[in-house]
């Protein structure tokens, strides 16, 4: 999808919203949605855990570290061994998009804008989480795939 879109749209603005289905019963505290937020922005202190490939798109929520391992979202990037297995194991993928790729750096400083809704009747500082990404389409799809940035929130959040 994004190689069609790196094809025929590489200039399309677009706005992305989350919304929390569980909106009646999952609130998030202010605790959780500032650390979820100063992570997003790459405001956490790095440790020495290097930076994530382009795979930690892919992986489901529960094998991805918890926040105490930062994960700046800017710093993924496609490592040389995922380029050689998308070339040899993807060869419908064009040698245009895979260096796009290859360079691709996500700016959620940019792209994410993260607010917190306090929601007083489930606590002092429980709410919801609104969150808009927006950018260009080639771009901002990455944050589509199983939504990296829910992933971060991970444990954080609280059910009442």
């Amino acid at each position: 999808m994004q190689q069609a879109i790196f094809v025929h749209f590489p200039t399309q603005e677009v706005e992305y919203k989350f919304y929390n289905r569980a909106l009646s019963t999952m609130k998030f505290s202010r605790e959780s949605f500032d650390a979820f937020n100063q992570q997003v922005k790459g405001q956490l202190a790095t440790s020495t855990f290097p930076p994530p490939s382009l795979s930690v798109l892919f992986t489901s929520p529960s094998s991805l570290p918890s926040l105490d391992i930062y994960i700046a979202l800017s710093t993924i990037s496609l490592t040389s061994d995922e380029l050689s297995w998308l070339e040899t194991t993807c060869p419908y993928f064009h040698p245009t998009y895979l260096a796009f790729l290859s360079a691709l750096r996500l700016d959620p400083a940019n792209q994410v804008v993260a607010t917190f809704v306090p929601q007083p009747h489930f606590g002092k500082d429980m709410g919801d989480i609104e969150i808009i990404i927006k950018g260009k389409w080639v771009e901002t799809i990455l944050y589509e795939v199983s939504f990296p940035l829910i992933s971060l929130q991970g444990g954080r959040r609280l059910d009442v």
